[in-house]
């Protein structure tokens, strides 16, 4: 997470803040923020966000059989990651986007202690990247909703003081919802603050636990709520 966040420093250090300084006729009460954007249509764009999302997904832990043996339940989790996207203007007061993502490493550590016996750390972690085409509505001053989808790759690993580490990569279908508020700085430049939803699913992992068992992992389905500023530049 540490290194994370040194990154998003450095790249809104280097891009983001630059773009906000530097640009011009930025008033807040003025005509260059309440009227629709001229000649946008045929026009391309670019950009770049950082991201803070809460997840919640629930892990069902199944034996060799198939038997139910436990389930832990995961509520707003929170993970910083960034994504950059790139589009246009097909028609007046509409985007389209391709986008790429990475949502952030997420890690939950559990320690048991038993009499006689070692003691058990497990660290379960997640993480994903994913991309998806995104549609977009822009209708009131600057407010805009848009919809996406497309495809989540979501990297599961748990790692073990008594058994062997196992990951699994897995990939799944991904659905959105968006909604957000644009904010023009210069001509080219737009501020860009959005709140994402998003589903998709975690995927399975086997761990053997020795002597012919193991358990197997089944990661539900992920719900990610998701937070982010950006800057959006126009060419």
């Amino acid at each position: 997470m540490k290194k994370l966040n040194g990154i998003l420093s450095v790249a809104f250090g280097t891009f983001v803040l630059p773009c906000v300084c530097m640009a011009s006729n930025v008033d807040l009460y003025g005509d260059l923020n309440i009227r629709p954007e001229r000649d946008s249509v045929g026009r391309m764009y670019m950009g770049l966000r950082g991201d803070l999302s809460f997840l919640s997904w629930k892990n069902t832990y199944k034996d060799e059989a198939g038997t139910k043996l436990d389930s832990d339940s995961f509520s707003l989790k929170p993970v910083v990651g960034v994504d950059v996207f790139f589009g246009g203007h097909p028609a007046k007061n509409w985007r389209a986007d391709l986008e790429f993502g990475y949502t952030g490493k997420c890690s939950e550590t559990e320690t048991e202690y038993y009499l006689n016996y070692p003691t058990e750390k497990t660290e379960f972690n997640l993480e994903t990247i994913y991309t998806s085409v995104n549609g977009y509505y822009d209708f009131w001053r600057g407010v805009y909703v848009g919809a996406g989808a497309g495809i989540a790759i979501v990297k599961t690993s748990i790692e073990s003081s008594v058994v062997t580490d196992k990951s699994a990569t897995n990939f799944s279908p991904m659905g959105a919802l968006m909604f957000g508020w644009s904010y023009k700085l210069d001509e080219k430049i737009n501020l860009d603050l959005r709140y994402r939803f998003s589903l998709y699913e975690g995927g399975d992992l086997d761990l053997d636990t020795g002597g012919g068992t193991e358990v197997k992992t089944e990661v539900g389905l992920i719900k990610d709520n998701t937070v982010s500023v950006g800057i959006r530049y126009s060419f």
